[in-house]
């Protein structure tokens, strides 16, 4: 993951304000989205599932069996996943399903 801090004029001013906010952030309620593209091997679709976090999913064109994995047979044929800006409905449509099957989930 790479963060930018464009808008801080020393790596001071940026770091304070990134330990300030991060530390509002609540990980019970945190809910962590994955997705199986730029060369996604199932060996990080498995370390993501391994994530000591509670509320996060990945959405794969492969059905691999781990807890966070939401395979979209939509996209199996193809072998990766689709591109999320013009296929934004059909991943909505999955997470809104994910989000109401699941038990396990928890953002109270």
């Amino acid at each position: 993951m790479e963060i930018l801090f464009l808008h801080y004029h020393t790596e001071e001013e940026a770091a304070t304000k990134w330990y300030r906010r991060s530390a509002r952030v609540n990980l019970n309620k945190l809910l962590v989205i994955g997705m199986e593209q730029n060369l996604c091997k199932v060996e990080d679709i498995q370390a993501f599932d391994a994530l000591p976090l509670k509320n996060k999913f990945i959405f794969t064109s492969k059905d691999i069996p781990t807890e966070s994995n939401v395979f979209m047979n939509k996209f199996a044929k193809a072998g990766e996943m689709g591109d999320p800006y013009r296929k934004g409905h059909v991943f909505y449509r999955y997470l809104t399903q994910q989000l109401t099957t699941k038990t396990n989930i928890s953002m109270k």
